[in-house]
């Protein structure tokens, strides 16, 4: 988000004619300024940074002192969904492998204790909640806190 904010101080540093002086490193100034000048990098900068945006959200929310647990599948769903909104659009292929990659990292975490938080939440089975589209549009047939929920079910079943 800083690079962003100092985009027209860089802009200015790199066209201003005392920094063609200080310069020895002639071809390094020129990528830096080429990089600097060049609006598909900015693009491509403004990119990550809403797709980091949810991730930054999620890891945030995760590191608290709150009790949380039975919230976190929610936020990965929720986290997924404006991930989905953002890169899908553009690029299937990216989203698809941004989603198969969570979907591993979620599957190695995933315990029944953290389904069961998730099923003992009333807030999430109330008609309000459930009558809200998730993020992303429609809910998937198998989500994470779907599968979690099942293998909790199966173990104090």
């Amino acid at each position: 988000m800083q690079l962003v904010k100092m985009r027209q101080a860089l802009t200015n540093m790199v066209t201003s004619e005392s920094s063609e002086e200080i310069n020895t490193d002639k071809d390094g100034a020129n990528v830096a300024k080429d990089t600097i000048l060049d609006m598909f990098f900015w693009s491509q900068v403004k990119y990550v940074l809403q797709i980091s945006k949810p991730i930054y959200y999620m890891t945030k929310f995760v590191d608290s002192d709150q009790p949380i647990i039975g919230e976190v599948y929610e936020q990965i769903n929720s986290m997924l969904g404006q991930i989905k909104d953002i890169v899908e659009p553009k690029d299937v292929t990216l989203y698809n492998y941004i989603h198969a990659e969570m979907e591993n990292q979620w599957e190695m975490l995933n315990v029944p204790l953290h389904a069961l938080a998730y099923v003992l939440t009333p807030k999430y089975y109330h008609p309000s909640s459930l009558s809200t589209p998730a993020p992303g549009g429609k809910q998937e047939k198998t989500t994470p806190r779907s599968r979690g929920s099942i293998k909790t079910y199966y173990c104090i079943g």
